[in-house]
């Protein structure tokens, strides 16, 4: 577990849980207990296939936790996805 900066947000870090080298971290907003983010750095069948997903979440105003930005990275492949999700909107009951 790792503070950061803001004192607002705690990693949590976990080395090596799936390939060596490789790491998947939360991170949680301690103001509200909500996820804030995940972040996988990982591998395909070498070290140097690298492949990082990062995930940004974010509340609506009815306290929905949503992800808001995602982005798949994999260089070797020459891959990169990146979804940006906003505009939510509440609809009629």
């Amino acid at each position: 577990m790792q503070p950061m900066p803001s004192g607002q947000v705690v990693k949590l870090i976990f080395q090596s849980y799936e390939k060596p080298g490789d790491s998947l971290n939360f991170e949680i907003n301690l103001a509200n207990n909500h996820p804030a983010g995940l972040n996988i750095n990982t591998y395909l069948d070498q070290p140097s296939d690298a492949v990082t997903l990062n995930v940004v979440m974010s509340d609506l105003n009815d306290g929905t936790i949503y992800a808001s930005d995602i982005t798949l990275d994999a260089p070797a492949k020459h891959i990169n996805v990146v979804v940006r999700n906003s505009g939510y909107q509440l609809t009629g009951n």
